[in-house]
């Protein structure tokens, strides 16, 4: 069994410091509700074992500091490929993820974050800025994730 932790990024300010998309920080609610999705994750015992996060600037604060507030201990992956990957891409980068962590976090972007999650779930489900989708995912390895694989759980966690 696995479980998949896939998250879209907090809420943000409109631009950068330096006008660009890539650099957007957080805005303050924002920075709380990943605080609080942080709690929630360890309430819940679902701390995942690795983060991988696209390296936009929004993206790696909320990986950050929801990995602070859940007790994460180990180095949260930053990839540049996240911040404008297709579905696709981030299908390699959980396919890619070792048979030795069973519960993987994965921090992006919209519209590829739903994309994952219809193409997984094989319906539409809306994922709203600072939101997390859980599946636990009767799968035995990463590499056979793909279009239509079966989950047992899907949880919108707000």
């Amino acid at each position: 069994m696995r479980q998949l932790l896939v998250y879209r990024h907090a809420k943000t300010e409109g631009a950068g410091p330096d006008g660009s998309d890539h650099s957007r920080v957080l805005r303050p609610d924002g920075v709380d509700a990943a605080r609080k999705t942080g709690t929630r994750i360890a309430k819940r015992g679902i701390v995942p074992e690795r983060i991988v996060s696209s390296d936009a600037v929004r993206a790696v604060a909320t990986a950050e500091i929801t990995a602070e507030a859940c007790g994460y201990q180990n180095e949260i992956v930053t990839m540049r490929e996240l911040y404008d990957g297709t579905t696709e891409t981030y299908l390699d980068v959980i396919r890619n993820c070792p048979d030795t962590i069973t519960r993987f976090m994965i921090v992006g972007h919209n519209p590829s974050i739903e994309s994952l999650i219809e193409t997984l779930a094989e319906r539409y489900v809306q994922v709203r800025t600072g939101a997390l989708v859980y599946l636990v995912l009767p799968i035995s390895n990463w590499t056979v994730l793909g279009p239509g694989t079966e989950y047992d759980i899907l949880e919108v966690i707000r």
